[in-house]
């Protein structure tokens, strides 16, 4: 099963941090890959471009290394552990039909959101 968790630590930011949790087979590949397009219209984006801090780990909190192989994926081996725990920060301080906007009223709605 997969777990969200979305919140944002510091909105004047403009930052939304991004947990994701899964199990996997130990050795198994995993790929990683955000949309290329705007939901809605036949128009490339790229929302790639707005996150940072991506990392990878285990239940341990033992770094797994990964490698983005085009410019929305990234792929990585499963270790012995089953858990994974990806961490990323995404920017929304663009207010259009395509993009995402957090501000300090905005996020006091989203408080902290669980999937």
């Amino acid at each position: 099963m997969i777990h969200y968790k979305i919140s944002c630590p510091n909105p004047a930011a403009q930052f939304l941090r991004i947990e994701l949790n899964f199990s996997c087979q130990a050795g198994e590949p995993v790929r990683l890959q955000l949309p290329a397009w705007r939901a809605g219209r036949y128009q490339i984006a790229n929302y790639a471009q707005n996150l940072r801090a991506l990392t990878a780990s285990n239940s341990k909190g033992n770094t797994i290394l990964f490698t983005k192989t085009t410019k929305d994926r990234w792929e990585l081996i499963a270790p012995d552990d089953t858990l994974i725990h990806i961490t990323y920060e995404y920017w929304a301080g663009k207010m259009d039909a395509g993009s995402a906007w957090v501000d300090d009223e905005q996020v006091c709605q989203l408080g902290e959101l669980l999937f």
